[in-house]
């Protein structure tokens, strides 16, 4: 008998860095998206090769150790949408990653009665991946009607004019796009009408195809709540490997100039109770192959008396995996960290952004350079991995502030660091006072009173050479924080894992310097 599906949902599908070369180059020589690519990447025998394919030819192969595989990482956004049409009785089957589960994706389409295909762009910042998707999809279902929502999609809806939005969705075939910072109720909401044969113009937050083009339905914001919509993580314990992402907030309680987030989600910051927290990661810990939790909050520290809370949970639990999570260490102080380490926190991702006072004024950061010096420093007391990400030319960036950075980042004596070449998009809080920095231009080609993206993407190399070699890169683009517990699980030590990323950023060096 066909399986009869409500909703496909397509999680991610990592691009070939073959693939994502040849995309950049299409751009142009001098783009500027080109160049922060090659930056990072290494040429040997005329290939590309970032961190990954450096870790998998010259250590995992060569120490028959198991190649690194973004698959491997169990989508949150999949098992919560999942979840999400589960709870209101609707069926669906899904992939994790695309590249990985090509075969059994085609089977599935071209075998099941699929009502509709929800593709997600949680993790893209271009088209291709989603073009390829649906190219593939075609390929083998065309019956489906095809839905993509997610935070591309939002963002190219709130900066781009309709008809340019109404072309690209021609482009991408789509039937449906979901236009909201949720979406999970007008998902919902579709696939429910199209099995009643409901009018479609009665949805929110939504463009159909028409035969005269995309109709696009009011706004009204969707308020659907964590706690409410917790993942039911035993429909999908046979899928598990070895690492997931789970989130326990929404929203965040800063503002940061340059962060698109509080415009991208609900600007209230709400986060679970530890009741609920504890019993997600109770079921969690039932799932054996599971080794490695990521807190995917912007904000996971936040408030510290209640992530306290959740550590002393999570002490009283002693749960059998590992745990890393985005930190913001001028929270930090020693019971914090002393129970972070005791818990099983093997390391964090540190929205540094700068070494310099006054830029981190202009970023509205909220925080000094000292309160950073005291959380890094308590974190290496305790022996907690330290990854320290960097944004280079934000307005009001000099010569002498971004001395200061790298200054600032040997140190303290990060363990790995990600500088990256500031973004300048519409809808951050910075765009609203460009005429106060003449700021101009959009993405990575941009300028403003102080510096321009070339010039800074030109400090961002000197920053590479200048950086002291026992803090090594971490910029690959689809491995960052996660890269380390997959090396830890393939048996490497923390000192055989520095070796190697050190050793992949004296290629780096070596490269810029010919």
């Amino acid at each position: 008998m066909t399986k009869e599906i409500d909703c496909f949902i397509i999680g991610h599908n990592p691009q070939p860095i073959e693939e994502i070369e040849k995309k950049f180059k299409k751009l142009g020589t001098d783009a500027h998206a080109l160049r922060n690519f090659e930056l990072f990447t290494l040429r040997y025998d005329n290939k590309p090769y970032r961190i990954k394919e450096y870790l998998d030819t010259f250590y995992c192969k060569n120490n028959t150790l198991p190649t690194l595989n973004m698959g491997e990482v169990f989508s949150n956004t999949v098992a919560y949408l999942c979840t999400f049409l589960h709870r209101r009785g609707f069926t669906f089957d899904y992939v994790n990653s695309i590249q990985d589960e090509k075969e059994e994706l085609a089977k599935k389409l071209a075998q099941e009665n699929i009502l509709t295909i929800a593709i997600t762009t949680t993790l893209y910042d271009t088209p291709f991946p989603i073009i390829e998707i649906i190219r593939f999809i075609k390929k083998y279902n065309t019956s489906a009607k095809i839905i993509i929502g997610g935070p591309y999609i939002f963002s190219q809806v709130r900066t781009l004019p309709f008809n340019e939005m109404e072309s690209q969705l021609q482009l991408f075939e789509a039937d449906f796009i979901v236009n909201s910072h949720q979406g999970e109720s007008a998902l919902v909401n579709i696939i429910k009408s199209l099995k009643q044969n409901l009018p479609l113009k009665q949805i929110h937050n939504i463009w159909f195809k028409t035969p005269e083009g995309y109709i696009a339905t009011p706004l009204l914001p969707e308020d659907n709540t964590l706690e409410e919509n917790m993942i039911k993580w035993d429909l999908f314990s046979s899928k598990i490997g070895r690492l997931v992402n789970i989130r326990t907030a929404t929203g965040c309680p800063f503002s940061c100039a340059f962060c698109i987030y509080p415009e991208m989600n609900t600007k209230k910051h709400r986060y679970v109770s530890v009741k609920a927290m504890e019993k997600e990661l109770n079921s969690l810990n039932e799932i054996n192959s599971l080794k490695h939790i990521v807190f995917i909050d912007d904000t996971f520290n936040v408030p510290p008396e209640e992530f306290k809370k959740k550590l002393r949970m999570l002490s009283r639990n002693k749960y059998k995996f590992k745990w890393l999570s985005l930190f913001r260490c001028q929270f930090a102080d020693e019971e914090t960290v002393k129970l972070m380490k005791e818990t099983g926190c093997s390391i964090v991702f540190l929205g540094l952004e700068s070494g310099n006072d006054q830029i981190l004024k202009n970023m509205n950061k909220k925080v000094t350079v000292e309160e950073y010096r005291r959380g890094v420093a308590l974190l290496k007391k305790y022996d907690i991995l330290t990854l320290g990400s960097f944004v280079i030319g934000f307005p009001g960036e000099t010569q002498e502030t971004i001395t200061d950075t790298v200054n600032f980042i040997n140190d303290i004596g990060l363990d790995f660091y990600n500088p990256n070449l500031w973004f300048c998009s519409h809808l951050t809080p910075i765009w609203e006072n460009r005429q106060s920095y003449q700021l101009e231009g959009n993405g990575l080609d941009w300028k403003h009173q102080t510096m321009d993206s070339k010039t800074a993407a030109d400090h961002i190399e000197k920053i590479v050479l200048s950086v002291d070699d026992q803090t090594a890169l971490i910029r690959d683009g689809r491995f960052d924080i996660e890269l380390i517990p997959f090396l830890l699980d393939r048996g490497m030590s923390v000192k055989e894992i520095k070796a190697a990323l050190q050793a992949f950023t004296g290629e780096i060096k070596k490269q810029l310097t010919r």
